[in-house]
C-alpha cells in the first residue's frame, strides 16, 4: 500500500447522538500480484486525541466496518482500490471536535480472516494504514471533512 486518500460526510447529521456516514476511499498499491477472494480488508473507525491516531484511548472503535461485499473488493496489480460506500455504522460525531477527541480515524488493514490468505505490506512497514482528520467543531447541519 502507498497511499490513501479519504473522505467522510455525516449523513442526516445530529449534534447529539449516532448518524450513519459516507465515506469515500481509494486505495493505491504496488502489488505484483492479483488477489481476488473473499474478506480481504479490514476498515476501522474512531475517534482520536491524537493527529496520528496513536494512543489506547479509541472513542466509539468501530473494528469492521465493511459488509462483505466491500471487504472482499479486488486488489488487482498496480491498480488503485476504489470504494465507495456508505456504511452501516452509527457514529457519534457530536462528540469529536469540540471534545478532546478532535480526530475522526480511519483504520484499514488485510483482514485476518482473508480467504486466500496474501502478504500485504505498506510502502513504511506494517500493513495498516490509520489515517486521521480534523474533526470541524460545528452545530447542527452537514458535517463533512
Amino acid at each position: 500500500m502507498t497511499s490513501v486518500f479519504w473522505g467522510v460526510e455525516a449523513v442526516n447529521y445530529v449534534a447529539r447522538g449516532p448518524s450513519e456516514l459516507l465515506i469515500d476511499a481509494i486505495v493505491l498499491t504496488e502489488s505484483p500480484t492479483d488477489v481476488i477472494g473473499t474478506n480481504l480488508w479490514r476498515l476501522g473507525l474512531f475517534g482520536s486525541e491524537h493527529p496520528d491516531g496513536s494512543g489506547q484511548d479509541r472513542l466509539d472503535y468501530h473494528h469492521q466496518i465493511l459488509n462483505e461485499t466491500d471487504a472482499s473488493v479486488p486488489l488487482i496489480s498496480s491498480l488503485p482500490i476504489s470504494v465507495m460506500f456508505l456504511v452501516g455504522v452509527e457514529f457519534d460525531v457530536g462528540k469529536i471536535g469540540c471534545t478532546k477527541y478532535k480526530y475522526l480515524c480511519l483504520e484499514l488493514a488485510k483482514n485476518v480472516n482473508a480467504t486466500p490468505d496474501f502478504n500485504f505490506r505498506s510502502s513504511n512497514g506494517p500493513a495498516t494504514f490509520i489515517g486521521c482528520r480534523l474533526a470541524p467543531c460545528n452545530g447542527p447541519g452537514k458535517m463533512q471533512f
